[in-house]
C-alpha cells in the first residue's frame, strides 16, 4: 500500500507538472494567437496598400497609354500636315511656272501687238490716213 501510495503521489506530481506545462502551452498558444491576429491585421493593411498602389499604377498606366496615343496621333497629324505643305508647295511651284509661262506668252503677244501698232502707225503716217481704234 505504501508503494502504491508513493506511486500515486508520484503520478499526482507528474500530473501537476503536466497540468502546469499544459497551462503554459495554452498561454503560449493564446499569446501566439493574439500575435497572429496582429500580423494578420498588418498583412491586411499591406494588402490594402498594395491594392491602392495597383490602382494608382493602373491609373498612371492608362494615362501613359492615353498620352502615348495622343503623341502618336499628334505625330501623325504633324506628318500629314508636312505632307500637305509639301504638296501645296509643289502645286504652287507648278502654278508659278504656269503663270510665268503665261506672262512670257502675254509679253510676247504684247510686243507683237505693239509692233503691229507701230507698223500701223508708220503706215498711217506714210499714207496720211487716220486709224481708229475701237
Amino acid at each position: 500500500a505504501g508503494a502504491l501510495n508513493q506511486e500515486l503521489n508520484q503520478r499526482a506530481l507528474e500530473n501537476d507538472g503536466l497540468s502546469s506545462e499544459l497551462s503554459a502551452l495554452k498561454e503560449d498558444a493564446h499569446h501566439m494567437s493574439s500575435e497572429l491576429m496582429v500580423r494578420e491585421d498588418e498583412l491586411n493593411a499591406k494588402a490594402d496598400e498594395i491594392a491602392e498602389l495597383e490602382k494608382e499604377l493602373q491609373r498612371v498606366h492608362s494615362m501613359h497609354q492615353h498620352e502615348r496615343g495622343v503623341t502618336v496621333d499628334l505625330t501623325q497629324k504633324l506628318e500629314d500636315a508636312k505632307q500637305r505643305l509639301q504638296q501645296t508647295e509643289q502645286a504652287l511651284g507648278e502654278q508659278q511656272k504656269e503663270w510665268t509661262s503665261q506672262a512670257e506668252d502675254f509679253k510676247s503677244r504684247l510686243a507683237e501687238a505693239e509692233g503691229t501698232i507701230f507698223t500701223a502707225q508708220d503706215a498711217q503716217d506714210s499714207a496720211g490716213t487716220e486709224i481708229v481704234y475701237l
